[in-house]
């Protein structure tokens, strides 16, 4: 879906139990969205609120660590289909199994994290 425009209300999300403020990684996906390329040639960020903006601006500066294994993966709809014709099984037991084996060579080409 193009986007040129993300503007923030605010800096805080509901995370099924409480309130708190954005993390780095989740202000750079939002804004990740403002201008996506093909569609767009340039997008644009702001905020009704100078505060949400300066917090924003300070969020995009920020580094963001990378992701170290080991760490947890979980199956969506589609990587479970795809096992289950990989495997030809509809056996949930035997898809699930498999994937939570981490079969590497299979891991590597389907759920590459790039």
């Amino acid at each position: 879906m193009p986007i040129k425009n993300i503007i923030f209300h605010k800096h805080m999300k509901f995370d099924g139990e409480n309130d708190r403020a954005l993390k780095p990684f989740e202000v750079k996906q939002i804004c990740g969205r403002a201008g996506v390329m093909g569609f767009e040639d340039i997008g644009y960020i702001g905020a009704f609120d100078s505060l949400v903006l300066k917090f924003v601006k300070g969020m995009l500066k920020t580094n963001i660590k990378d992701i170290k294994p080991p760490f947890n993966v979980s199956a969506n709809f589609s990587q479970v289909k795809l096992i289950s014709n990989f495997l030809k099984t509809d056996n949930i037991y035997y898809i699930l199994d498999f994937f939570a084996s981490w079969n590497l060579s299979f891991i590597k080409t389907l759920f590459r994290a790039k």
